[in-house]
């Protein structure tokens, strides 16, 4: 098995693996590796978990696209609560680089997009952050890892050096450069 991402919770330890793409679960006290699921995926590149389920970033070698899953933490099949090229996406994920979590939304950074995405947890329009008409001077270049605040999205970016911060409700953002 090719172990690609790890997630945690309280009281297992879950694997995405690419040959064959799956997960699987592993309780942190000991026991049996149990399999989640193996049907719903393709090559899963990033994971989280929340007190309920994992969600995945997915990607589709055979139609090159990115999709956003919701899978129990029990198991069954995955659901879909973004996909590219659908009526409920309005943007295309180019280049995913990490997929982290607060209470309602997932957010995704993607330095092909120069963009981070909120994707609603129960499905729904995504928003973008990124001002990328570069008024406010928070323009992104590659936003590679983020981190979730009770009110803001914390942004580093690897092309410029720099920490951005991004109000969560109104998505206006500030940037500190030279990190």
């Amino acid at each position: 098995n090719d172990a690609l991402t790890i997630a945690v919770d309280s009281n297992f330890i879950y694997v995405s693996t690419s040959n064959p793409a799956q997960i699987v679960r592993l309780p942190k006290q000991g026991g049996a590796l149990s399999t989640l699921n193996n049907t719903d995926f393709f090559f899963p590149l990033n994971m989280i978990a929340d007190e309920e389920n994992l969600y995945i970033l997915d990607y589709d070698p055979s139609s090159q696209k990115n999709r956003v899953l919701s899978l129990s933490k029990e198991g069954g099949s995955a659901t879909a609560i973004f996909e590219e090229n659908t009526s409920s996406s309005d943007v295309d994920l180019v280049d995913p680089q990490e997929l982290v979590a607060d209470e309602t939304n997932l957010y995704v950074a993607d330095c092909g997009l120069q963009a981070v995405l909120a994707i609603p947890k129960v499905g729904g329009p995504s928003r973008i952050f990124s001002n990328s008409d570069g008024s406010s001077g928070t323009h992104l270049g590659c936003p590679k890892s983020l981190a979730v605040g009770e009110d803001h999205l914390y942004v580093l970016d690897s092309d410029l050096g720099a920490l951005f911060l991004f109000d969560k409700a109104t998505s206006q953002g500030l940037n500190f450069l030279g990190i």
